[in-house]
């Protein structure tokens, strides 16, 4: 398997479908699975999952993770790693959406450069506007940190394609209970590593 994208779910009606949607219309769809978790959400969040599931054909796996009971997104995050079976995770929100070539190119990036870590730009979208964010990887591990700790590169999961590996080896895992800036404070631990 090339990459696990897990997607927690939780009160995200409005977004959900255009996340998921987004994903399903990727350029690389070989070895490629999508884990989402339900994170006990109390809308129609997983109504419109479940039916998008239902009817996709691709060779995209997608697998539905339902919680017992509400745990928060640094949890959720950790069920998705213990059940990702990829080599390169990508940690979505669910009102995340990506571009149709993303992990094409970040998949493609990884392997010419057997780097642990891809990094891709970003946008942000406000109800009027639309920012673009360029993100600047500095060439020592040191460096990379320092720009991280100082928010020149930002910490946020969705544009990061992570090596499995970094997390396994190093012990690496969101810290249950954080649940804002939770993947600030593990992209500090993967980019030391």
């Amino acid at each position: 398997m090339k990459i696990s994208i897990i997607i927690p779910v939780y009160n995200v009606e409005k977004y959900v479908g255009r996340c998921i949607s987004s994903i399903m219309n990727q350029t690389c769809t070989s070895e490629v699975e999508c884990i989402i978790i339900d994170d006990r959400t109390p809308d129609r969040s997983m109504t419109i999952v479940e039916k998008m599931v239902a009817n996709y054909t691709g060779p995209i796996i997608f697998r539905i993770i339902y919680n017992e009971q509400n745990q928060g997104i640094a949890a959720v995050r950790n069920t998705g790693l213990k059940a990702a079976k990829g080599d390169y995770i990508l940690y979505f929100d669910s009102d995340d959406y990506c571009e149709p070539d993303m992990l094409e190119k970040m998949y493609g990036k990884a392997i010419a450069e057997d780097a642990d870590i891809v990094v891709s730009d970003y946008w942000e979208t406000y109800k009027d506007k639309e920012i673009y964010y360029k993100q600047f990887v500095p060439e020592s591990r040191v460096e990379a940190l320092k720009s991280l700790l100082i928010g020149n590169l930002k910490g946020y999961s969705c544009n990061k394609l992570y090596r499995r590996k970094l997390f396994i080896e190093n012990g690496i895992e969101y810290k249950e209970g954080i649940n804002f800036g939770e993947d600030q404070l593990v992209a500090v631990y993967l980019f030391f590593y």
